[in-house]
């Protein structure tokens, strides 16, 4: 494969924008059934929100691949590398799979004028399909109930703290856009709940019914000996499904909200490895989350000028 290749092939995929965001199901679907239902070959971690799904989303990831489990991760969107976006273990998607992948089905999604966002999220699907992963950490793109990843069957349903965002297509009340984030939670499905308004626990109520267990944070987990400084943090937690402390965590991510972004991780992947009969090893979680880095997020760069970067 030549750059070039991968290179107009990216272009042609951002070209995809200008289908703009079409909230609904259709068009994943067609492309999921064209290659064969690639989502259903693997366990899936589904996760949604507002803020620190992307966090979350790379902590749970970080967790399993340290216990020895082939993890795929789908996020967005991407800093710098299109690639970003997919990647199995610490591996980002292979571009010449990209690259086949366009090939084959740009004529159907050029037919069903499907969005960036619906071709890229069956490129994953596929991606870890096809590479036999242990199991797909899934964030979602926008809400929940209408994109384009909840066409996945979720062993487990994450929701980290969810605010007002895209009211537009979300709807302008808290309840209703808790609503739509709130779908991803199907019939058998293990629930796990980042700390929320009170608002947002009214309306989830109705939906942590379709669960099998629900474990909220505020319950689940305390955070105790926090220190926190412009670099990261450490911590220790406190474990109540389990009674067990965990001490001395060390976090590179800047904030109490990355702590409890950790805290929801540690409380998902823990319940994903007892249930495929992995033992859970303290220093691998711990060794994971020191070793995460997310650039983007609260990143000093430099001290002499003070200048970070933060994504928003």
């Amino acid at each position: 494969m030549q750059t070039k290749d991968y290179a107009n092939t990216i272009s042609q995929l951002y070209n995809l924008q200008q289908f703009s965001i079409k909230q609904g199901l259709d068009n994943i679907n067609i492309l999921s059934e064209y290659l064969d239902q690639p989502q259903k070959n693997f366990p899936v971690l589904h996760v949604a929100g507002t803020n620190g799904k992307g966090s979350t989303s790379i902590m749970i990831h970080s967790i399993l691949g340290a216990h020895g489990l082939s993890s795929g991760l789908y996020t967005s969107p991407h800093l710098l590398d299109f690639r970003e976006r997919i990647r199995i273990g610490t591996s980002l998607i292979d571009p010449g799979y990209i690259v086949a992948y366009w090939q084959k089905i740009a004529p159907l999604v050029l037919k069903i004028k499907a969005t960036f966002f619906d071709t890229t999220t069956a490129l994953a699907f596929k991606y870890l399909s096809d590479n036999k992963v242990d199991v797909g950490v899934i964030e979602t793109g926008l809400g929940g109930r209408l994109d384009s990843t909840n066409i996945v069957d979720p062993a487990a349903a994450i929701l980290t703290p969810i605010h007002r965002d895209h009211t537009r297509q979300l709807g302008k009340k808290l309840a209703e856009i808790t609503a739509e984030k709130a779908d991803i939670i199907k019939q058998n499905t293990v629930f796990f709940c980042g700390k929320q308004h009170y608002r947002v626990y009214q309306t989830l109520n109705k939906y942590k019914r379709r669960a099998v267990a629900h474990y909220y944070l505020k319950e689940a987990i305390q955070i105790s000996d926090l220190s926190l400084t412009a670099r990261g943090s450490e911590f220790s937690l406190i474990d109540s499904v389990r009674h067990i402390k965990i001490r001395n965590i060390k976090l590179d991510l800047a904030g109490r909200h990355q702590v409890e972004n950790a805290a929801l991780a540690y409380l998902s992947a823990r319940w994903f490895t007892e249930r495929v009969k992995r033992a859970f090893d303290e220093q691998k979680f711990k060794d994971a989350l020191a070793d995460i880095r997310w650039p983007g997020r609260f990143q000093i760069v430099s001290q002499e000028p003070e200048i970070v970067f933060d994504v928003s």
